[in-house]
């Protein structure tokens, strides 16, 4: 039987429907209801018209992160990072007709994506004192690994929503990077994401999680 995520399930209620995370071996996936056909929607449309208003729903969600993990090439905008996210992510979007849900395959989703080699950190996660600790080692050069790279750890809370950057050090560098979270945080609820980017900002690497899930 599927595990259920108790502590996810209210948090993201009231902004996407009835929704449940459940694991299924080392995937964690997202059931919401879907809304009923209106008129004489066919059931490809009511199928079309849910997913594709989750997709909506998600990359408002993960914004912070994909402003900068799919905002590549000439286009950029606001536009073309939505383009992007609904690109890569539909694949971990579909609807169960007969239970009337979009699923979400919420461990694939794709909140960055490059050439680039993700980078090596890892963070410790302080309840107490509201506070992550980032930690870098020195990576080694080669190809799609600059020693210019601009490192970065995406922070998402589940329950509320809430969704933050915060710029790591080089992939040159090593050290400890801190981030304390406001009160209105929910521990329990945190994803953390690490991905990387070249100073030129032109690629990015895949976003891995390394807290969460």
């Amino acid at each position: 039987m599927p595990k259920i995520l108790l502590s996810l399930i209210t948090g993201i209620q009231n902004a996407l429907g009835d929704v449940v995370y459940y694991m299924v071996g080392s995937n964690c996936y997202m059931r919401r209801k879907g809304n009923g056909p209106s008129g004489e929607a066919t059931d490809a449309q009511v199928a079309q018209q849910n997913i594709m208003g989750t997709l909506g729903r998600l990359s408002s969600m993960f914004d912070p992160i994909t402003s900068i993990g799919l905002k590549v090439g000439k286009c950029s905008g606001p536009s073309a990072v939505y383009n992007n996210f609904v690109h890569y992510n539909r694949k971990n979007v579909s609807w169960d007709a007969e239970k009337k849900e979009v699923v979400v395959n919420f461990s694939a989703l794709v909140l960055s994506h490059g050439t680039l080699y993700p980078p090596e950190v890892t963070v410790t996660v302080t309840a107490e004192g509201r506070s992550l600790s980032f930690e870098q080692e020195v990576g080694f050069e080669g190809a799609k690994m600059n020693p210019d790279d601009e490192l970065f750890a995406g922070i998402f809370d589940m329950k509320n929503e809430f969704c933050t950057i915060v710029p790591l050090r080089t992939r040159s560098e090593s050290g400890t990077t801190v981030k304390t979270l406001p009160v209105q945080w929910d521990f329990d609820s945190v994803i953390v994401y690490a991905f990387a980017r070249d100073a030129k900002k032109r690629h990015c690497s895949a976003a891995i999680v390394i807290h969460g899930l």
